[in-house]
């Protein structure tokens, strides 16, 4: 659902599936030839770009950019679209993009296909939209904590709001490892079995994994204090090392 990926760190890879909502108009967008799709290199350093709106039963939207040819993909509002391979990017929210090897498909043939039919009916439910990806107007900026703790208790249900704070790392949350062990192919939490390392979300095994950070912080600025919750390359950041180099440091200590 769209709605999961509120809590997808960026760069995660997934597949989407949604009523259209919006279509913006196809651009001309200039980027380097290294990452052209190999059907536009004759274009020189231009590629076609579309941004569309899209939202599910779960009452929530995101915006998806598509690029090269899907950026030319016969759509219209309304119409029910599974997209494969879609990138999450994380910046003011959350917004998704096509990939070299991404494909859409008009009212694929899956289990919510229907229930989609019949929500897009639904004209009190369609009304009632909340959007994963802000919009520059929508954006509040807050300093003090206090302030972000009123705003936060004023904000209606399932709707989100985006601030920044100057404060005090005052505590780093590491009663639980603060890192997990992440799959290549979808960026979710895998299990080492066996000397491979195997995903429960995408059925990948692989010898390899990544190491990411997810931890929590406490931040003070003199009016209160607040827990935020940190992500891979915040995380590098804070710590001062990579996951994996903090990994490493740990399993050299419990060897010693």
């Amino acid at each position: 659902l769209i709605s999961d990926v509120a809590i997808l760190p960026e760069g995660a890879i997934i597949d989407a599936l949604g009523i259209v909502q919006m279509m913006g108009s196809k651009q001309a967008q200039k980027v380097g030839k290294d990452k052209l799709p190999s059907e536009n290199k004759s274009q020189g350093d231009k590629v076609f770009k579309r941004t569309i709106t899209l939202w599910d039963e779960s009452g929530t939207s995101i915006d998806i950019s598509l690029w090269a040819k899907l950026a030319d993909f016969p759509l219209a509002p309304g119409m029910i679209v599974g997209i494969k391979r879609l990138k999450v990017g994380d910046f003011h929210g959350k917004q998704l993009t096509t990939m070299k090897d991404s494909e859409m498909i008009i009212e694929p043939v899956h289990p919510r296909t229907e229930n989609l039919k019949a929500k897009k009916g639904d004209k009190s439910f369609g009304d009632n939209i909340s959007s994963l990806t802000s919009k520059g107007k929508q954006t509040v900026t807050v300093r003090k904590i206090a302030e972000i703790k009123d705003a936060l208790g004023k904000l209606p249900t399932n709707e989100q709001a985006y601030f920044s704070l100057v404060g005090t790392l005052h505590t780093i949350n590491h009663e639980k490892s603060f890192y997990f062990l992440s799959c290549e192919k979808c960026k979710k939490k895998v299990e080492a079995e066996g000397g491979k390392f195997r995903c429960k979300n995408c059925a990948n095994e692989s010898d390899n994994c990544n190491v990411v950070y997810m931890f929590s912080i406490r931040v003070d600025d003199g009016t209160g204090d607040i827990w935020i919750y940190v992500f891979v390359d915040s995380g590098n950041t804070i710590v001062w090392k990579t996951a994996q180099e903090m990994k490493d440091l740990n399993e050299k200590e419990s060897k010693e």
